[in-house]
């Protein structure tokens, strides 16, 4: 029984670090992946009839003397419905100037067919994702259509507007924006949705990601009344905090692991007392006090909870470092695919071993057969010698 509370508290750590691990490694793939595409920060303009609104190029200017601004770009964006061989899809629709765009986002630096640039005023050429391509099996030079949510009111009657656009190009950054974002130039684009300004807004990249809420309060507080800012935390605050409840929750559910070897470890401690009760009480007789008594045992369910945790993380370390080479190894001898590229975007295991779930995980287990050590442990000291002695 020692044993196998001993290897459940090994299986236990391994687990909780190995999973912890990959977890953390898909979060920051898909981090990584999100953040090339996607700017961190979008400065929308206020427009309204009561005051002239800012031209995208003063603000441009203003944004460009700010050091931990890399880059911004202008952008017309709004929902749309491409359709294309009696197949349609929701699509974010962009619109951008190529020449701009590359200061915020790597879309040029992932194209698989045709070119970013080729994205002309009046042209009316769309460059979509891979996934999309895919989906609809549009090809370079094939006229797609994008119908956008307005109407337009004619003599004849009320149509939707919509309009047709030449692929130009196709991308793969390796990410659901693959399936759901298109490129427009940004005057085709100010044209198929009537906008009634030159830009709607700049998207900006900054040096880090993560001042991007300390960026956004410094614009809001210095353009209160001119400027709408959002983040990219905002944006996709519902996917992030997907992950991390998913985490939290497969935590929980692993450390249940930990929990049946502690609990183990009551069973086993109980059957020693019980075992041991004329022993215990030859020690009381002999001058041991309760106290000594609490810390053999404790120190028994104590060593058992310290070797496990050393022996597990041992273990979980390398593993969790060579998550994806161990998973690619099997693969190949079982001749399965774990993850297929063409799904997942990845053909191997990420991995990122975090100290603070290292720590977090052996206190977790040191606290729990802790925990599960004080009962027996202090019913030892219940024994009395007189009753455990008299039929000896």
């Amino acid at each position: 029984m020692s044993r196998f509370s001993f290897i459940g508290i090994v299986l236990g750590v391994v687990s909780l670090i190995v999973v912890l691990s990959v977890m953390n490694g898909f979060h920051a793939e898909l981090r990584s992946r999100i953040l090339t595409l996607v700017p961190h920060a979008f400065v929308d303009i206020n427009h309204t009839e009561s005051a002239e609104p800012m031209k995208w190029s003063e603000l441009y200017t203003q944004l460009s003397t700010i050091e931990t601004v890399e880059g911004a770009a202008p952008y017309i964006q709004g929902k749309a419905m491409l359709s294309f061989n009696q197949s349609a899809t929701g699509v974010t629709l962009n619109g951008v100037l190529p020449e701009y765009e590359k200061e915020v986002s790597v879309v040029h630096e992932h194209m698989m067919m045709g070119e970013f640039n080729a994205l002309m005023p009046g042209s009316f050429g769309v460059v979509i994702g891979h996934g999309l391509a895919s989906q609809l099996n549009a090809n370079i030079g094939d006229m797609i259509k994008l119908t956008i949510p307005k109407v337009s009111i004619t003599p004849a009657g009320i149509f939707p507007r919509m309009r047709s656009f030449e692929v130009l190009g196709v991308f793969k950054v390796g990410a659901q924006l693959d399936h759901d974002q298109v490129f427009v130039h940004i005057e085709d684009a100010q044209r198929l949705q009537r906008y009634p300004s030159e830009a709607q807004g700049l998207r900006v990249r900054l040096d880090e990601a993560f001042s991007a809420s300390q960026f956004a309060d410094t614009m809001s507080a210095s353009h209160p009344d001119q400027l709408r800012i959002k983040t990219w935390q905002q944006t996709h605050k519902s996917l992030f905090s997907a992950i991390k409840m998913e985490k939290t929750l497969v935590s929980f559910l692993l450390a249940a692991v930990i929990g049946v070897a502690a609990f183990n470890i009551i069973s086993i401690l109980s059957i020693m007392i019980s075992n041991k009760t004329s022993e215990i009480a030859v020690l009381r007789t002999m001058g041991a006090t309760p106290r000594s008594i609490l810390l053999v045992f404790l120190s028994y369910g104590l060593s058992m909870a310290l070797l496990g945790m050393l022996i597990g993380t041992l273990i979980a370390l390398p593993m969790a470092h060579y998550i994806g080479s161990i998973v690619s190894y099997f693969e190949g001898k079982l001749g399965v695919q774990v993850f297929d590229a063409s799904i997942y975007y990845i053909s191997k295991i990420p991995s990122e071993i975090h100290w603070q779930d290292v720590v977090f995980i052996n206190v977790l287990t040191f606290t729990l057969v802790l925990l599960a050590s004080i009962y027996p442990a202090y019913k030892a000291t219940q024994v009395e010698p007189a009753q455990a002695l008299q039929y000896e």
